[in-house]
């Protein structure tokens, strides 16, 4: 009989897995133009180079997706492979050194020097509208404010060119409010008032023309956020563009701010921001430990906003909480929800929810102190819960617990949905449920 239940659910293992989509990996900032590939041949080759007459002392940029201290990418136009440095000088002032492949040799073309103490970070856009990416880079400096460089490549020149500028942000990125042929550089700078819940933020927008910025929007603005972990610049459902920000205000409460253009007046107004834990009917607050910021969560190229329901019957510190993603839309101030999770924080899995099912799906803490159980409740129309289903266990695992759990021959936990970092996301009671395939067939980790 024992022999059986292995053989059968080995068998529920291999149907179910083949069913499933596998671990959908979330970037919080995929707006940004990924690194083009290079060989460990081509670092070797460009720091060569650097080291020569010495170790070169690499500057790493602080924040942001780019945090290598040699990043390899075109922008020189085409398919040309290219390169560019941070390393300090003796002085320890930021160089920033740039590298062509020429000729089957990595050469040194240009390089900058900048006074600064640190690089911020590092994004990358056609802010000069010819169709090649541009450099931009923020620097910190001694006085910890961060301000912004370009690095363009002039094809009339054959070089690479710096366009200083007097930008000091809090946040930056690339967006296209008025244009679709090149990206416009978009800053947010708070000033705070302190013991205050609501200070005042800048929100600009500059296009870069004839060699010079002019700005297209400049707005001061009441804002709760006051410091910012992530900003994207996004498209509603009805195409109007946006920029979510996200960060956290006085209280320690995470905020989501969304900044749109008026269509008749041109300037930029806040429709509506969020706290997404609801507390009541007309209020969310999330506390400062659940940071859970904007993801892709289905996959369409466009961010979510997580609205997040939290219930005083669980410990949601463990067991997670139900959350409602959400895309704006902004010309009658509402939400659409695209999809309902249960996001684990501990854990950093999120499982789907389907939307019908979403008013009767529990979770409680597992028996064990690394699990989560899932219910499927029915009511008696007066708040009462008259059966609850059981749909399912997840589990986690660490690697060592797992190779000593299926060494062991144990068999309760037979599907193994992911396997990240030193964690294995395990599943058992599947075989209870129709509709459980459903629910975790999008079975995900949060970055």
């Amino acid at each position: 009989m024992k022999a059986l239940k292995r053989y059968l659910a080995f068998i529920m293992c291999i149907l179910l897995s083949l069913s499933f989509t596998g671990c959908a990996v979330v970037d919080l900032d995929i707006r940004n133009m990924m690194e083009a590939p290079r060989n460990d041949a081509d670092m070797a080759a460009v720091t060569a180079i650097l080291d020569n007459g010495g170790k070169a002392d690499y500057c790493y940029p602080q924040n942001g997706d780019y945090r290598e201290a040699v990043m390899f990418t075109s922008f020189t136009g085409g398919s040309h492979k290219d390169a560019f440095a941070f390393t300090y000088d003796n002085s320890k002032r930021i160089n920033i050194t740039f590298f062509s492949f020429k000729e089957g040799n990595w050469i040194r073309t240009t390089e900058f020097t900048d006074k600064s103490d640190k690089v911020d970070r590092v994004i990358f856009g056609d802010i000069t509208g010819d169709g090649i990416n541009d450099i931009i880079v923020g620097f910190t400096d001694s006085e910890d404010r961060n301000i912004i460089s370009i690095f363009t490549y002039s094809e009339e020149n054959d070089r690479i060119e710096k366009i200083d500028t007097k930008f000091y942000y809090d946040a930056m990125l690339l967006t296209r409010f008025r244009t679709n042929d090149k990206d416009e550089l978009c800053i947010l700078k708070t000033e705070r008032v302190p013991d205050e819940e609501h200070g005042s933020l800048t929100f600009s927008v500059y296009q870069y023309n004839n060699k010079k910025f002019y700005s297209i929007g400049r707005e001061l603005l009441v804002t709760r956020l006051l410091s910012f972990e992530n900003v994207y610049f996004d498209k509603d459902t009805d195409g109007k563009a946006y920029v979510a920000a996200e960060g956290k205000g006085n209280s320690g409460v995470y905020i989501t701010q969304i900044f749109t253009e008026n269509s008749y007046t041109e300037k930029i107004y806040t429709p509506y921001s969020v706290n997404p834990e609801r507390t009541t009917p007309g209020e969310f607050k999330r506390g400062s430990t659940d940071a859970l910021l904007s993801m892709d969560i289905d996959g369409d190229g466009s961010m979510e906003i997580p609205l997040i329901y939290s219930s005083n019957e669980i410990d949601s510190a463990v067991a997670g909480y139900l959350t409602d993603w959400v895309k704006p839309r902004l010309q009658n101030v509402s939400k659409e929800v695209i999809m309902s999770t249960i996001v684990n924080y501990q854990y950093n899995y999120y499982i789907p929810v389907p939307q019908e099912k979403k008013d009767n799906i529990i979770y409680y803490k597992g028996s064990d102190q690394d699990s989560i159980d899932v219910y499927e409740i029915e009511g008696d129309g007066e708040g009462n819960i008259k059966k609850a289903t059981k749909l399912f266990t997840v589990r986690v695992f660490t690697k060592p617990q797992w190779q000593e759990y299926t060494e062991g021959e144990y068999f309760d936990y037979i599907l193994v949905l992911d396997s990240r970092g030193d964690a294995v996301y395990a599943v058992k009671d599947l075989y209870r449920c129709e509709t459980t395939e459903y629910m975790l067939e999008n079975f995900g980790c949060l970055k």
